[in-house]
């Protein structure tokens, strides 16, 4: 869970998002400690690509994070990581 938290913060800090979104995120972040995020983040995980430069974001989470994990989805994708 502890990774998930990371993303989200890397996304406020350094993703293109409007505002709201960001105020969206901090508010997640802020209600969610790791053993909440449990209930709610069932799989956060990078995983290799074929090209080494690059790693895939794969998560799972309930309905309730499904607004969070669309932010995160057109933030992460597109990066490098």
């Amino acid at each position: 869970m502890h990774l998930w938290g990371a993303v989200v913060t890397y996304v406020v800090e350094k993703g293109k998002i409007l505002e709201d979104e960001k105020q969206v995120l901090r508010q997640h972040l802020s209600e969610s400690e790791p053993k909440q995020l449990e209930e709610t983040v069932f799989v956060a995980k990078f995983k290799k690509c074929y090209d080494p430069k690059k790693m895939r974001f794969v998560f799972c989470t309930a309905q309730q994070v499904d607004l969070v994990g669309s932010f995160l989805l057109f933030q992460v994708s597109p990066l490098a990581v």
